[in-house]
Parts: structure tokens; sequence; C-alpha cells
């Protein structure tokens, strides 16, 4: 496990390289719309950064339902990867312009220390594949996803050709996910209540990486 841990590391440290070459930084964008029951609820907006050996990612997600009462929900998530192993995620839930829950993730020493509220834990496995870096690094041979906001893993499978499924801690299938030049174009997100749909709308920036080719 170890052995295929450090080669999936050197493999994306080297796409990092590549991506750098040439050039101080690059940058990607995508914007995405937010579907259910074929209705517009939303949009998500990430934007990637690489310089050298780092890859930056903020994602803003802004969901408006009209119920009873409007609901507006906002959802801001950093993350830094360095070498190939995430450093530090921030994740902020934000309900009707007041903060509803703040999510730190830090890197210290060989350990994880994830804050959540008034809580604390320590993860002890090295993180190499998280939800940050899905959008831009398609998961080709990626066993294992980190998400941000809730401090999970998720399992991750192929399913066909560019096309991925997740599966919870408890077994269930989470999300479904498909790819184009290595760019997420679409998405399945399963929740209790419905399933949401992720659809690509536009990108901007160069895909050079196809697939991240991590191992974990």
């Amino acid at each position: 496990m170890s052995y295929l841990r450090n080669k999936g590391k050197i493999i994306l440290l080297g796409i990092l390289l590549i991506i750098s070459l040439g050039a101080s930084a690059s940058g990607r964008t995508a914007n995405y719309e937010l579907r259910v029951f074929g209705m517009n609820i939303g949009t998500f907006k990430v934007k990637q950064q690489t310089v050298g050996n780092e890859i930056r990612t903020e994602g803003i997600t802004e969901v408006k339902v009209k119920l009873i009462f409007t609901y507006h929900i906002k959802y801001v998530q950093n993350s830094l990867y360095r070498d190939g192993i995430l450093q530090h995620s921030h994740v902020e839930t934000i309900k009707n312009d007041e903060l509803n829950s703040d999510t730190w993730l830090k890197k210290q020493n060989d350990n994880y220390l994830l804050v959540n509220e008034q809580d604390s834990t320590t993860i002890t496995d090295e993180i190499n594949y998280s939800g940050s870096l899905l959008y831009f690094f398609e998961p080709e041979n990626v066993h294992s996803m980190y998400k941000e906001r809730t401090g999970e893993h998720n399992s991750l499978e192929k399913t066909g050709d560019h096309s991925y499924i997740s599966t919870d801690e408890n077994g269930k299938t989470a999300n479904e996910y498909e790819y184009k030049n290595g760019i997420l174009t679409h998405a399945k997100l399963k929740h209790p209540l419905a399933t949401i749909q992720m659809i690509l709308i536009d990108q901007t920036g160069e895909s050079k990486t196809g697939t991240a080719n991590t191992i974990d």
C-alpha cells in the first residue's frame, strides 16, 4: 500500500511539474448549473490555480430554495495541495447570510487536525486526492477520496469510460461523475430528499493534465 501511495504521489507531482513548465502559474475555472426535478436551484463555480508544486482551489456553491420561506445557502471551500499532498482545507456554510458551519483541516507533521465547530479529530492517513480535485483531475486510478465538507473518506470506483461512482463509509452510493477531456462535465449528487444534477456550463483554461493518475 505504501508503494502505491508513493507511486501515486510521484505521478501527481510529475503532472504538476509538466503544468508549470514554461509558465509561473496556470489557472482554470468551471461553472456548473445545479438542477433538481428539472428546476435550476443554484450554481457552482470552481477556480483552480497551479503555481510550481502547489495547487490552490476555491469552490463557491450558491443555492436558493423557495418553499414557505426562501432559503439561501452558500458553501465556500478552499484547499491547498503541495507536492501532491493536501496541506489544508477550509469550508464555510452560510445560511441566509449567517455562518452555519465552519470546518478546518490542517496538516501537522504526519497527521491532520480536523476541526468542526467545537469538535476536533486527528486523521492519520495521508490525503492525496479530495473533492476539490474532482473538477480538473479525472480520478482514473484513484480509489479513495477525502470530502472536505464532511471530513469523510469515500471509495471511488470506475464504472465505464470516464465515469465513476463514489461510495460512502456505510457502503451506500453517494455520487456519480462523468468526464470529458479530463474535466468533470456532469455529476449526480444523491441526497435523501432528491438527486441534484450538476451540469457543466462553461470552463476556461487548458486541460493539459488529462487524469490525475493518483493511487490511494
